[in-house]
């Protein structure tokens, strides 16, 4: 072989590596999973045909007792999504809590069982349903209403 043909061999080698490189770096940036700057874990939840919120999930007691406290400000489209490992009777406060919100309540298929609407800063006033639920979904008081969440709707939840 000659020297051209090494060459032209070389240069379509390192082409299909850096070819390779691209698509597994866009792998492990899509499956990777997207942190709050928190450090809570996000997903998108899509609500009806036009609509998506970015909710940190709060899964463990930790992150549930912490919530939103302390937090001075929530964009429209976000919010917080509470998960319990099972149904049960739910209730949140607003203890050192800045934002006014409103809370959905959800069973364990996604449907909503409860809406407390503009929960007031600082309120120590327990805000729940007696329906058991095994999600609570914390939005930016108005969002229920602007989303069109109503007892009954389901909710594809992560």
């Amino acid at each position: 072989m000659g020297r051209k043909t090494y060459k032209k061999l070389w240069m379509a080698g390192t082409g299909a590596a850096l070819a390779l490189a691209i698509v597994l770096y866009a792998i492990i940036v899509t499956l990777r999973p997207t942190v709050s700057e928190y450090g809570l874990p996000t997903e998108t939840l899509s609500i009806g045909k036009n609509n998506t919120l970015t909710v940190e999930i709060a899964d463990s007691d930790a992150s549930r007792a912490k919530g939103l406290m302390m937090r001075t400000f929530l964009p429209q489209g976000q919010g917080m999504l509470f998960v319990w490992p099972e149904e049960a009777p739910r209730t949140m406060w607003m203890k050192d809590t800045f934002i006014p919100l409103d809370i959905i309540f959800m069973d364990g298929q996604g449907k909503i069982v409860g809406i407390a609407t503009q929960a007031v800063p600082h309120d120590l006033s327990p805000l729940g349903t007696d329906r058991p639920a095994r999600y609570v979904l914390e939005v930016p008081a108005g969002d229920a209403n602007r989303l069109g969440l109503a007892v009954g709707q389901v909710l594809d939840l992560p």
